[in-house]
């Protein structure tokens, strides 16, 4: 009796543990059934779309911004601030398997880079020779060598090389940076729509598609895009981050959250950090952004076992919560590998937390980390993500010198869109009314009556025009008083 009632005594809290746990997986499922925020719905920025018929370009202030239905709509809201200069940063080591397939899928883009700097991180097979053959071919790539340290290194050592290359080029002449591995394959508009979805919302500082996998290793090309995911295994990555393997930015933000620490979770804690300085990182599973991900993460150094413990020490170091650490490790049980996968991960974190290992040094960062986990824990990581990015934008504070200060010369309908708090189809169906039966009758006016946005939000963005065009500070409050003369356009 008295072992029995020990091993009662066990259970009890380790059932409560397990159901809790389960409810939290529940919620975070729910949530991302939620809708998309409007920076988050891809679709209304990639897709043509032939029900709308008024541009939403807003560039142009006469009457050439609209067009007859049934015409296509362009998929930018205003021209490029500069032009559309992305550099690519690939460290890679022994990818000869997959190699042409990530240089042959960057080299049918259609908007190539204007320069791709591979590091060759000391390749002992047949690496080398495959990239100066491409090289020779296509005057964008430049290749850097290391010497062969002996072992592929992942975390650090991945991105050691990588700022061996970043260190070759000039930041400031390339509005985008990305880091990519020599292990993908993309569908060849992937970095026109990036940037397309980056100009249409600047506060995104950096983003990406969703990777998948084959079960089979199958090296048939993909055809993208991958409408049809069946034969697939989708790699669960969440929104409210853009992947390492192929991790886009915005070079100002880059700069602004410092680059990539040099450890393991480098490509959680910059995401983080994006957030903290009221940026958006994010990413989108529309079928145009889908990728294959020819070696499937965490794989990369010996097997799926050391990859999840590696990843589990990860967490541990950026700040994680055991009690968040427990609900991803039993969501990601459900992902191959089934239940091995997010036992490796909880191992990798205890066995770090009871060793006492080292974390992240910015505190701050961390009490920042534990605060929306525990939103995520509560509310659903959507909805906390959502809510987090919304209240983090008097942060934001972009580069001039690269982005366009919001607000300077920019209309009322641009500025609700950009600020995420309108979704273009809405402003397209407004504009459309503007030009229609609702002429002379100010935008902002129709959007309200629409109940596309509030008459708070509308008054933000007019005191934000406001603010631009006079360098005056006005407070929202203020705002009505001056609808007849901004809110017009």
């Amino acid at each position: 009796m008295p072992r029995l009632a020990s091993d009662l005594a066990l259970l009890v809290p380790l059932a409560g543990l397990l159901l809790s746990s389960g409810f939290l997986v529940l919620l975070a499922v729910l949530s991302r059934r939620a809708q998309p925020p409007p920076y988050g719905d891809t679709g209304a920025i990639f897709r043509l779309r032939r029900d709308w018929p008024v541009r939403t370009g807003l560039d142009s202030g006469d009457a050439s911004a609209v067009a007859a239905p049934g015409l296509c709509t362009v998929t930018r809201l205003r021209p490029p601030s500069r032009s559309r200069r992305y550099c690519l940063i690939t460290p890679c080591r022994d990818e000869a398997l997959y190699a042409r397939r990530t240089l042959e899928a960057i080299t049918r883009q259609t908007e190539p880079p204007a320069l791709w700097v591979i590091v060759d991180d000391g390749s002992t097979d047949a690496t080398p020779r495959i990239l100066a053959e491409y090289a020779a071919r296509f005057s964008y790539i430049r290749i850097v060598r290391r010497a062969d340290r002996g072992a592929r290194r992942v975390g650090g050592g991945v991105i050691d090389a990588f700022y061996s290359g970043y260190d070759t080029i000039d930041p400031s002449a390339f509005e985008y940076i990305c880091k990519l591995d020599l292990d993908l394959d993309i569908p060849s508009r992937y970095f026109e729509l990036m940037m397309n979805w980056m100009e249409a919302y600047p506060r995104i500082g950096t983003c990406s598609g969703k990777p998948y996998f084959s079960p089979d290793n199958d090296s048939a090309p993909a055809a993208f895009p991958l409408a049809d995911t069946s034969g697939l295994v989708s790699e669960k990555c969440g929104d409210e981050q853009s992947v390492g393997m192929i991790k886009f930015y915005r070079s100002n933000c880059f700069h602004q959250v410092g680059g990539f620490v040099r450890e393991v979770m480098w490509d959680g804690i910059d995401g983080h950090r994006c957030r903290t300085l009221g940026w958006i990182a994010i990413s989108s599973d529309h079928p145009e952004l889908r990728f294959l991900h020819l070696r499937p993460m965490g794989t990369s150094q010996k097997n799926w076992w050391t990859g999840r413990v590696r990843h589990g020490f990860g967490q541990y170091f950026m700040g994680t919560t055991p009690l968040y650490m427990l609900a991803s490790a039993i969501y990601r049980m459900t992902r191959p590998p089934l239940l091995l996968g997010g036992l490796g991960m909880l191992y990798g974190y205890f066995r770090s937390l009871l060793r006492g290992a080292p974390r992240y040094g910015d505190t701050q960062f961390r009490r920042f980390l534990r605060s929306y986990q525990w939103a995520c824990l509560l509310k659903g990581k959507t909805t906390a993500t959502v809510e987090l990015n919304g209240s983090m934008a008097t942060s934001w504070r972009p580069a001039s010198s690269v982005s366009p200060q919001a607000g300077v010369h920019q209309r009322i309908g641009e500025i609700l869109v950009q600020a995420s708090v309108l979704r273009i189809e809405k402003l397209a169906e407004a504009l459309a009314a503007q030009h229609g039966k609702h002429a002379g009758t100010p935008l902002g006016e129709i959007l309200v009556n629409m109940k596309a946005i509030s008459q708070e939000q509308l008054f933000r963005a007019v005191a934000l025009q406001l603010d631009a065009r006079t360098g005056t500070a006005f407070p929202a409050e203020y705002v009505p008083h001056r609808l007849g003369f901004d809110a017009r356009n």
